[in-house]
């Protein structure tokens, strides 16, 4: 079993954004990678074994968040995804993410939902005491 940090890489093409972003996810103890640049994501995920979810934004140029997921899950078919976004999820039957989450939820039900995916898909990251400390740190 991992005992460090999850890390996840996030991607968003508007920098003040990605620094907040970046800045919420490592508080709530997260290692955290990002990039605004979804191609430079894939080579990222390619050449990192060590990182254990994404994050990105859905509306991106030259490729959107959908078309990104699609090919992570190509490199890496258990990599939890998640889609941060400002508008709702287009009408899919089947999506390549895990989850959507509108930007300004709590910032508990993302630290929650993107703790549960790790948890599921990897079989479980980091102790029961550093998401307990993780979570109070959310709160």
């Amino acid at each position: 079993m991992k005992t460090t940090k999850p890390t996840l890489l996030v991607v968003d093409d508007d920098t003040a954004v990605l620094e907040i972003s970046n800045a919420l996810l490592q508080n709530l103890g997260f290692t955290v990678i990002s990039t605004s640049d979804p191609l430079e994501a894939l080579s990222l995920l390619q050449n990192n074994p060590e990182i254990d979810g994404l994050v990105s934004d859905y509306r991106m140029p030259v490729m959107n968040g959908e078309e990104l997921a699609q090919a992570a899950r190509t490199l890496r078919s258990k990599l939890p995804i998640f889609i941060l976004s400002g508008s709702y999820p287009p009408e899919r039957v089947s999506a390549p993410w895990d989850g959507w989450i509108l930007k300004g939820s709590p910032v508990r039900d993302l630290f929650a939902r993107l703790d549960d995916a790790l948890m599921c898909r990897l079989g479980g990251i980091g102790s029961e005491s550093e998401s307990r400390e993780r979570e109070r740190n959310a709160s």
